[in-house]
């Protein structure tokens, strides 16, 4: 009798259980996922004063069109890459995307054009927003200007 109450309680408690962990998956699954970006391609190098490099930015959510994307750019001092802000990043370029599309891509985007001699990496931030104002969290990634 005794193991058949142990039983009972061991069934009972994988119940409970099994059917808070339900609840919780449910509750995650019935959430709308936040407008993120989930993936930032780029060349990983571009030749000085050669072909441009395309980008392509892959999202998650439920964005409203049009969506624009946000980057800014950071160069070594050392570079001239244009007017800076205090914090050193160059002025927030944007590009509105009117049709819905996933991935958001941009052909010939990257470049450097100039007569520098040594190659140099640039940093980028890029983020979106919607329509209604919705912002996804910046995404960070970089690549690198080639002078031969």
């Amino acid at each position: 009798m005794r193991r058949l109450s142990t039983l009972v309680w061991v069934a009972l408690l994988a119940v409970v259980v099994s059917g808070a962990t339900a609840v919780s998956a449910s509750s995650v699954r019935s959430a709308a996922p936040a407008f993120t970006i989930t993936r930032l391609d780029m060349p990983v190098s571009v030749t000085q004063n050669g072909a441009r490099g395309t980008r392509s930015i892959a999202w998650d959510g439920h964005p409203t069109f049009p969506v624009t994307v946000h980057e800014r750019g950071l160069c070594p001092e050392s570079v001239n890459c244009g007017p800076r802000g205090a914090d050193g990043f160059g002025k927030v370029v944007t590009t509105v995307f009117t049709a819905a599309a996933n991935p958001l891509v941009t052909p010939h985007w990257y470049y450097c054009n100039g007569s520098s001699t040594s190659s140099y990496v640039v940093g980028i931030e890029v983020w979106l927003t919607d329509a209604h104002g919705h912002k996804t969290p910046i995404a960070r990634n970089f690549w690198e200007c080639k002078t031969h």
